[in-house]
């Protein structure tokens, strides 16, 4: 019987993954090591960049396999061309690991309670998230919300980008800073077609999405949830004067 076959998608340094404690480091995942272990289990996988693959070719990707890793390079612009792929692979029909849903959710809060709110999961359900795409978005329904309230951005990580509101007041004010997104030339642009254009709606300056939760009491930090299948992993964020939620 022949053996599967799984292809592996290397980054622009020829790396999978982007582990840390490795041998150059960050050099990613031993890729020798990796076939011997599949080559056990019967798969023969190889290796490809990004870049190789070629779209026009759809009948080569029916039923196909690729694993592939996401990135975490500053600004996400890297992530952002492998979401561009590994998208593309779905639609043309191939199957890649893990589904792009999941590579969507990485560093992205927002998606990530989108999956919980979508999902059927046990347990995690207690609490519940709002998604703002603007601070304008948060003032419509500010009046609405349960204090104290946790305000997170929807990027970062290690609970950096979390913060306790105890009044309305309070979270107004956080909720500017996250979704703060100025930028001089940009603004400068928007204003002026206010001048020229009689009724023109400026554009907002705080379109950097975030998420409000409902406050959960007796915890000593923010934590964060990992599910893989029937699993919980339950790992704290930052240390005990960060807020929770």
């Amino acid at each position: 019987m022949k053996n599967k076959e799984i292809i592996f998608i290397v980054d622009f340094n020829n790396r999978f993954s982007s582990k840390w404690a490795s041998k150059p480091y960050r050099s990613g995942m031993d890729k020798n090591l990796l076939k011997a272990e599949f080559k056990k289990k019967d798969y023969d996988i190889s290796f490809i960049t990004y870049q190789e693959i070629n779209f026009r070719n759809k009948p080569y990707f029916k039923n196909k396999v690729f694993f592939y890793t996401s990135s975490e390079d500053k600004n996400l612009f890297y992530k952002s061309y492998v979401e561009d792929i590994v998208l593309g692979l779905e639609l043309v029909g191939a199957d890649v690991v893990p589904p792009f849903r999941y590579l969507r959710a990485h560093h992205n809060k927002t998606f990530m309670e989108i999956l919980r709110d979508v999902f059927d999961l046990e347990g995690v359900k207690d609490v519940v998230s709002m998604y703002y795409g603007t601070y304008e978005d948060f003032k419509l329904e500010v009046d609405k919300l349960e204090y104290p309230l946790v305000l997170k951005s929807a990027f970062g990580a290690t609970g950096k980008t979390v913060a306790l509101a105890k009044t309305k007041k309070e979270a107004l004010r956080k909720a500017r800073r996250f979704s703060s997104s100025r930028n001089f030339f940009y603004d400068l642009r928007d204003f002026l077609r206010g001048l020229k254009h009689t009724g023109y709606i400026k554009q907002s300056k705080n379109r950097r999405k975030f998420i409000a939760q409902n406050f959960i009491p007796h915890m000593d930090r923010d934590y964060k949830i990992l599910i893989f299948d029937k699993k919980y992993f339950f790992v704290g964020n930052g240390n005990s004067n960060n807020c929770r939620g």
